[in-house]
């Protein structure tokens, strides 16, 4: 399953996406209710505008205005408020400043991003979704010590207590483990897996034991794209994307891990992907008939990052018997890359023998 990367970079809204489909209109202001006495806190999001079934249904792609009284910001989401609407889509203003509990729980949102100007998220306010990809702009504080992202089957992403997943679980089958992009939290969220005694201590799918990993979540990874040209900018061979040494993308569902990867533990999967703050090697590979240049070194930020290979085409001159450019040594092809400069130095040795034997018969006679 192909997911979009959602980057923490000066995002103002909260915006929660199914493939590709977003809030086409504002949401009608007949579809919230707010707080009596405090026009600044939704309390309520209904099913039909109004809450009158007679009247046309609230849409399930919802973009919540920054205000609905003139005047007054729209600050705090009430605990259950959306909960149980079936929501596909949501956008949140930057006027947001709490997130209440549960407040978004029991939908159908994918992906999420939390704009830095939430301050305090409550315990399972996304919980029950079928969260990908998450974003937390910010540095809020999380009630209850964990961010409250309980998705079916997956860990809940921890916050400000990394021991504590602290979320309830319901379904395990083809769950493809999330996404958090959470650059500013501290302290620093570590790639993690869960294991099913690890967050309810039963045997969650049944099979006799309680070992096996159910959840999990891949923080701040890096994207690098690494490219391959030639002197004139010329693609010498299609771009290639790592998200990791062997990983080309990021979905793994929680029940192929056991198989892939056996007793793998939380360190061992953090490792698995590059993440923020990373320092990196990349070697190019070899390409025939062109000089390899030599392995890049990287520190990783936020996003994305390209690494560029300029090749220099093999004239096939040389100077005192030996190719001038000796090639750099590349993990997996080096011993060939080896091979192919001995031969030029042995067909050069060869090609010097053969013109001073050929000197000699003619001097003989």
């Amino acid at each position: 399953m192909k997911r979009a990367i959602i980057l923490a970079s000066g995002l103002t809204a909260l915006a929660v996406l199914m493939g590709n489909s977003v809030s086409a209109a504002p949401t009608p202001a007949s579809c919230f209710r707010l707080q009596s006495g405090d026009e600044s806190v939704i309390e309520q999001y209904y099913e039909h505008e109004s809450n009158d079934s007679t009247n046309p249904a609230c849409p399930t792609d919802v973009e919540i205005p920054s205000e609905i009284v003139p005047g007054v910001p729209i600050e705090e989401i009430a605990p259950g408020s959306f909960a149980g609407r079936s929501l596909t889509s949501v956008v949140i203003p930057s006027t947001i400043k709490t997130i209440g509990g549960s407040s978004f729980s029991v939908n159908r949102l994918t992906s999420l991003t939390i704009p830095s100007s939430v301050e305090t998220i409550g315990l399972y306010a996304f919980a029950e979704n079928r969260l990908e990809v998450i974003t937390v702009e910010g540095n809020p504080t999380f009630d209850g010590g964990d961010v409250g992202f309980a998705i079916p089957g997956q860990g809940g992403v921890t916050g400000n207590n990394p021991n504590n997943p602290g979320s309830f679980f319901v379904d395990t089958t083809n769950i493809t483990i999330p996404t958090v992009y959470a650059p500013n939290i501290t302290p620093a969220l570590t790639s993690r897996i869960f294991r099913e005694i690890d967050l309810m201590g039963s045997d969650m799918n049944a099979d006799g034991d309680t070992v096996d990993i159910v959840s999990g979540y891949v923080a701040n990874p890096v994207r690098l794209t690494l490219r391959y040209l030639d002197e004139r900018g010329n693609e010498l061979r299609h771009d290639e994307v790592r998200y990791g040494d062997n990983r080309a993308d990021l979905a793994i569902r929680a029940t192929d891990l056991d198989v892939a990867y056996p007793g793998l533990t939380s360190a061992m999967f953090a490792d698995m992907y590059y993440k923020l703050g990373d320092i990196v090697t990349q070697s190019p590979l070899y390409i025939a008939g062109y000089i390899t240049p030599v392995a890049q070194h990287r520190t990783l930020v936020v996003g994305e990052g390209t690494v560029v290979f300029t090749y220099v085409a093999r004239t096939g001159g040389t100077t005192g018997g030996e190719v001038q450019v000796p090639l750099a040594p590349d993990a997996g092809t080096g011993g060939l890359q080896e091979g192919v400069w001995m031969a030029g130095v042995v067909s050069v040795v060869l090609v010097g023998v053969a013109v001073q034997v050929r000197r000699w018969y003619i001097a003989s006679f």
